[in-house]
């Protein structure tokens, strides 16, 4: 009797055996600048806040610093010595008090759009009068 096609195919080529692999989660792959990064949001948390621009190629301002702080610990100053030179030239000290949070600059927009929005009807208004 011969095979059907169906058979034959898995005849040829069994499928792969994974109940070795089961349950195991996969290697965390871990680099030196994402424990620079964990390790300066917890020293500024409010880097965290920052809005990203999304149509930009630039990199968030975090990783701006941990990039500055890679190239300084290329050059053979030791992590903890680059990290405070980098924070002291690129995280102002006043952050908190001199920029608007996201919520803030969400609603000062919603308000400009809003009052032009205003603006606008009470000129169609004035017109037909």
């Amino acid at each position: 009797m011969l095979p059907s096609p169906v058979n034959e195919a898995i005849i040829r080529c069994p499928p792969n055996d994974y109940s070795r692999e089961r349950g195991k989660s996969p290697k965390l792959i871990e680099f030196e600048e994402d424990k620079l990064y964990k390790s300066l949001v917890k020293r500024v948390p409010t880097l965290l806040d920052q809005p990203v621009d999304l149509s930009s190629f630039a990199p968030p301002k975090a990783r701006q610093v941990i990039q500055a702080q890679m190239k300084l610990m290329e050059r053979g100053m030791a992590q903890k010595d680059a990290a405070l030179v980098v924070e002291a030239t690129m995280i102002p000290t006043s952050q908190g008090a001199s920029q608007k949070s996201v919520l803030e600059m969400g609603q000062d927009d919603e308000e400009r759009i809003l009052t032009a929005a205003y603006q606008t009807k009470l000129d169609r208004k004035t017109r037909r009068s």
